[in-house]
């Protein structure tokens, strides 16, 4: 009984420390809507790329990041400085170095045209290894989960040793990503000093 009391308060206070991070807004990004433009070269389906923006959008809102996407499915037409663009990619190109189990690749930080890349078939393999057989697949999720994560890398964050800017991600961060509840962490997010 007294155990159970333990571990339940443990649970409420561990649940609050996430929700306080969700209150807090990201260092240095403006309060004026950011603009991700979505560039898919893969294919992915209108379902999957709709609920893959809409679960990224959730996730930045909890960080006080408000957004507006636009799709530009051909990938051409004019840059803007203002704009952050994320290009998802069938596979990995050889050319562009990344870890093995990395599903996507942030470039150009520093320039006026930030992009990141979300690489469709380790995604896909991230979900396959991770799900039950004939599962029905959680591909928007966990696009929605990569493209916030890049998008993060964009805005200046490194990696953290938990939530969402999580170098590698495992079952845990599946299963997190799949319930909704994989965000920017507390510990990540003093690690790179959101808060303190």
């Amino acid at each position: 009984m007294v155990g159970g009391i333990i571990v339940g308060a443990l649970l409420v206070l561990w649940v609050s420390k996430v929700s306080e991070l969700s209150a807090q807004p990201l260092a240095n990004v403006s309060t004026s809507p950011m603009t991700v433009l979505v560039c898919d070269r893969a294919g992915v389906s209108g379902k999957d790329r709709i609920e893959a923006r809409e679960i990224a959008d959730r996730i930045l809102k909890r960080a006080q990041i408000q957004t507006t996407w636009l799709d530009n499915r051909d990938c051409v037409g004019p840059q803007v400085e203002s704009y952050l663009t994320i290009v998802i990619l069938p596979p990995r190109p050889k050319d562009m170095p990344s870890s093995t189990f990395a599903m996507g690749r942030s470039t150009l930080i520093g320039s006026p045209y930030p992009r990141a890349y979300v690489f469709l078939d380790r995604v896909r393999r991230f979900d396959g290894l991770n799900r039950a057989m004939n599962a029905r697949s959680n591909l928007g999720a966990l696009l929605g989960h990569a493209f916030t994560h890049e998008l993060g890398h964009l805005l200046g964050l490194s990696h953290a040793p938990a939530g969402i800017m999580r170098a590698e991600w495992g079952r845990a961060e599946w299963k997190a990503a799949v319930s909704g509840t994989l965000l920017f962490s507390l510990a990540g997010a003093k690690s790179v000093g959101l808060v303190h």
